[in-house]
């Protein structure tokens, strides 16, 4: 049915077509549905100089100043536009030659629209002009830059002194440099005396030295300008050349002169005319000693010449050098890939290195926010439990505030084993979203305390179990280590600098708790409200609450986008406790994010400390 419909259509704009030729007077083109000259009372073949003065009469009949009603006065002005109109699709050439042409070809519609508006568009230029302003352009940079580079070779050999005892001698051969007065109103002082000197030294440099290849004084013939104009010359000696060679050496078998057997070399050698100019004349002298045009020759001399390179390089103190720093270069290569770690890890690679007995340096941690209890019960395999409660300053009045470093190091090295050198994989005890936080909160512990190596289990033990990975309750036995400590200050702000910078444009905090606690709107005033402009972004939001894994980079760019976060723009994390503002950090150092730093004391310090006025409530 709709095919036999199509059909029917097809054949009525078909039969349409037939019954109602094809006009050339497309509306919007030119004059319309009138004809141009008709409008201005012209045939076709009309002049310049008729339709100038068709125009000048018309449009001193038909301007609107000189109608007096309103109603004559508006039928004036459309009569005088399309006058205006045609003048200006007549009287140049071009516009005149497509309309003609869309007079004579009313079925190209689409080539007429498209010749119209190019023509109106396309500015007019004359691209000869624009071509040769380019070409002129490049050829007084090329200048310019010779003269420089040019002047840049000269002053270097001023200061070299073989060039300057030679510049020197031709100098006083010259009579340029003549003896220095020392009496008379005629003496000059020393400083007047060297620079007159140098002046001299310089200008027989520039007129005797015979400076080649790219800093050869400059010459118009090699910039682009040059090189055009001069190019039907140059066409003329390559063919002449060209000619001159097969007549001579291959017709007539005539042998090389010297001028041909150095031809050969220069291009056996692969190099330019300026490059071989600058060998000097004994060596090219040996270069026909040796008969090195003959191509057989050569490839002998140049086998010979390489192995007497690479054995004379072998044999250099210098290359012996380059090897050692080379061979320690790949050393060190092997030991940063050995000891590179990602930042997150899945569950496969842990498995794997567990598997691994040559992995001496691994330490596994089992995050737990208070007690070990659930450790106890299911822990992953080799893994030690890290208690943050235990491990909280017990100095400060508010809860898992970072510890100080002297009990940190003792509680590592002795209860844990751990060393500086170990890498650290950390994994988040909570079975419950996002299954992240404590995990997070270890790696920026240690972080602060300058461990280097440290990665978090994507997912925890929520996901390690889920993919049938292997638990116990074995635990293993804990070596006594020594740990050091080097505390990273500038990873934390505290409430002064936060409250200092609260006008700052540049300070930007995230506050990752829920957003009915950010809001305030709950009956918990001690927590309710959040620091003035922060942006709230809640961790869960971050993590994939079936798998307990994080986002995929585009989603969480996305997620910070969205609620407004500048990733461009340093950032500080804030929570209730400053446990979750490290799953924050975490997220946003996998992104690629340096400055990043957390702000330990959190809302439960901001809202005993701050004023009403720095507590907003949305």
């Amino acid at each position: 049915l709709l095919m036999n419909l199509r059909k029917k259509q097809l054949k009525i704009f078909i039969l349409f077509i037939l019954i109602h030729p094809i006009n050339a007077l497309l509306p919007g083109l030119y004059c319309g549905e009138r004809i141009c000259y008709d409008v201005l009372n012209l045939t076709r073949n009309a002049t310049k100089s008729e339709i100038s003065k068709a125009y000048r009469k018309l449009a001193g009949k038909l301007h609107p100043d000189r109608q007096r009603t309103a109603e004559a006065k508006a039928k004036a002005e459309e009569q005088f536009r399309e006058v205006a109109v045609a003048y200006e699709t007549l009287k140049d050439e071009e516009s005149r030659k497509n309309y003609d042409y869309m007079l004579d070809n009313p079925e190209e519609v689409y080539r007429h629209y498209w010749y119209y508006y190019r023509h109106r568009v396309t500015p007019k230029v004359d691209v000869r002009i624009v071509i040769l302003g380019i070409i002129l352009l490049i050829s007084i940079i090329q200048y310019v830059s010779s003269w420089h580079k040019y002047e840049d070779a000269v002053k270097y050999m001023s200061t070299q002194a073989k060039y300057r005892l030679r510049a020197k001698e031709i100098a006083k051969e010259r009579g340029f440099l003549s003896d220095i007065p020392k009496t008379g109103k005629k003496r000059k002082d020393k400083e007047e005396l060297r620079q007159e000197e140098e002046a001299i030294i310089i200008a027989v440099i520039r007129e005797f030295a015979d400076i080649r290849g790219g800093y050869e004084k400059p010459n118009l013939s090699a910039t682009l300008a040059g090189s055009i104009i001069l190019l039907p010359v140059y066409i003329y000696r390559w063919l002449r050349f060209h000619v001159r060679w097969f007549w001579k050496f291959t017709i007539q078998k005539q042998e090389y002169g010297t001028e041909e057997k150095l031809h050969l070399i220069r291009k056996y050698m692969n190099m330019s005319q300026a490059q071989f100019d600058c060998i000097n004349d004994n060596e090219k002298n040996d270069y026909l000693y040796k008969e090195l045009w003959i191509k057989e020759k050569f490839s002998v001399w140049k086998q010979k010449k390489d192995a007497e390179e690479k054995q004379k390089m072998a044999e250099s103190g210098q290359y012996k050098r380059m090897r050692r720093y080379l061979k320690k270069g790949m050393q060190l290569i092997s030991t940063i890939r050995r000891r590179a770690y990602h930042t997150i890890v899945n569950s496969s690679w842990l498995a794997e290195k567990l598997a691994n007995s040559n992995e001496k340096n691994l330490r596994i941690l089992h995050a737990s926010r208070e007690g070990c209890g659930d450790y106890a019960e299911k822990h992953i395999p080799k893994s030690v439990c890290f208690d943050l409660k235990r491990s909280q300053n017990k100095n400060s009045p508010y809860n898992f505030m970072l510890p100080e470093s002297d009990f940190f190091s003792k509680y590592v090295g002795n209860e844990l084993g751990i060393t500086a050198d170990d890498h650290l994989v950390v994994y988040d005890s909570g079975t419950s979203a996002p299954s992240l936080e404590l995990a997070a909160r270890v790696w920026f512990t240690f972080r602060y305390f300058g461990h280097k190596s440290v990665s978090v289990l994507n997912g925890g033990l929520f996901n390690w179990m889920k993919e049938q990975n292997p638990i116990t309750k074995d635990q293993p036995e804990v070596e006594k280590r020594n740990y050091t400590c080097r505390e990273q200050r500038s990873l934390v702000v505290t409430y002064e600098e936060i409250l200092n910078n609260l006008d700052e444009e540049d300070q930007q905090i995230i506050d990752c708790r829920a957003p009915n606690l950010f809001r305030g709107d709950t009956t918990m005033s001690s927590i309710s409200g959040h620091i003035p402009g922060a942006i709230n972004v809640p961790l869960t939001r971050l993590v994939d609450p079936d798998s307990r894994l994080i986002l995929d980079k585009d989603k969480l760019i996305s997620i910070f986008e969205n609620a407004g976060v500048d990733l461009h723009k340093s950032v500080i994390c804030s929570c209730n406790s400053g446990i979750q503002a490290c799953g924050i950090l975490l997220i946003l150092s996998t992104l690629g994010k340096k400055d990043i730093k957390l702000y330990d004391g959190s809302w439960t310090e901001w809202s005993q400390r701050a004023d009403p006025e720095n507590v907003e409530v949305d």
